[in-house]
């Protein structure tokens, strides 16, 4: 005959380890590139697990090292790389810049003051890379100013960069007595000018955009440009008779660049 089971004591049933939530959390949003929510919650969740005997420690650190990782990299990319947040530059109704921003050189207009990305070329130098130019107010510090375009001849092909120079040089000189009434009133200054190349010309362009700079890449920090009306019947008549002289003398032997097509 079988004997009855001793009674047993009386034991709790058994908890299931709970998952802490902010170790996923962390995990996740690490993931999703948020590295600094992904640090925060890590940190929290590895403060909470041992407190609480929940299960996600390795889910944790895994979000806290990835986290790391990313703002680390961020951070050395920062020191190292020049990040330029390409934002249009604003016009008033007047077609003043009031607010700089990045635009490529065949959008610049006359009375534009701009630094181009690569800085002014040397004298003949080879063309400027570089396709993007940050438009900036005329009293902000600057590198360069365009004060007048023209159109070259039509033709099938692109003209050699030679006979660009033989006319730009002239045009470009005379025009820019045309923009500033007196062209030493603003110490040394050196013309340039960009003009299409072989791939702009079979797009259809044939503006040269005329500008001027500081020799040197030397800043500028207000406009070149001075009109005659602005000046007494004196002053007027003073720099009138000087013209000519001022038309020979213009340092115009200035580097020819390329403008890159559209």
């Amino acid at each position: 005959m079988s004997l009855p089971h001793p009674p047993y004591p009386h034991q709790p049933p058994s908890q299931a380890v709970t998952l802490n939530p902010f170790a996923v959390t962390a995990l996740v949003t690490s993931l999703l590139c948020l590295a600094p929510l992904g640090l925060v919650f890590g940190i929290v969740a590895l403060v909470q697990i041992p407190r609480r005997r929940q299960r996600g420690r390795g889910l944790a650190i895994a979000g806290v090292t990835v986290s790391a990782a990313v703002l680390l990299l961020v951070g050395i990319a920062t020191a190292v790389v020049d990040f330029r947040v390409w934002t249009p530059p604003a016009r008033d109704t007047a077609g003043e810049i009031v607010k700089p921003g990045w635009t490529a050189f065949h959008a610049i207009e006359p009375g534009d003051c701009f630094t181009p990305r690569s800085g002014a070329p040397g004298r003949d130098a080879p063309p400027t890379r570089g396709a993007d130019v940050r438009l900036l107010p005329c009293d902000a510090p600057h590198r360069g100013e365009a004060y007048a375009t023209f159109r070259l001849p039509e033709q099938d092909r692109a003209p050699v960069r030679n006979d660009i120079v033989a006319t730009a040089r002239p045009q470009c000189a005379q025009l820019f007595l045309d923009y500033t009434a007196d062209p030493l009133a603003s110490g040394p200054l050196q013309t340039y000018f960009f003009y299409p190349d072989e791939r702009g010309w079979a797009a259809g362009q044939r503006e040269v955009l005329c500008w001027v700079a500081r020799p040197g890449n030397a800043l500028l920090d207000s406009s070149v440009r001075l009109d005659a009306a602005e000046l007494d019947p004196a002053q007027s008549d003073y720099l009138m008779a000087w013209k000519p002289l001022n038309s020979a003398g213009v340092r115009c032997c200035s580097t020819p660049v390329r403008q890159r097509s559209r």
